[in-house]
């Protein structure tokens, strides 16, 4: 016999705030330090054992691959981030 289960995917808040910051660091070029991770738990929504994980790209994010470091300094102003949010225990994840 073969028992088949199918696991549910963690999903992400649907309405994640943006993420401003002040020009403090060189003001005028429109880079600065973020903490990524304060947005952990807005983006979780309430689920617990899951890991959220920041990319630049939606490939990245997909093949979870070339994460951003928890203190990120953006690139352009203003700039998307992509997530993905894994359950630590089945695997599965979404973007």
């Amino acid at each position: 016999t073969l028992e088949l289960q199918i696991n549910p995917l963690p999903l992400a808040n649907p309405v994640i705030t943006d993420y401003a910051l002040c020009d403090y660091n060189n003001p005028g070029d429109e880079e600065e330090v973020f903490t990524l991770d304060t947005k952990t738990l807005e983006i979780a929504n309430g689920q617990t054992g899951v890991t959220v994980t920041y990319y630049a790209t939606q490939t990245d994010a997909q093949n979870q691959t070339n994460g951003l470091p928890n203190s990120y300094t953006n690139t352009s102003n203003p700039q998307q981030i992509w997530i993905n949010i894994s359950d630590n225990v089945t695997g599965c994840n979404t973007v």
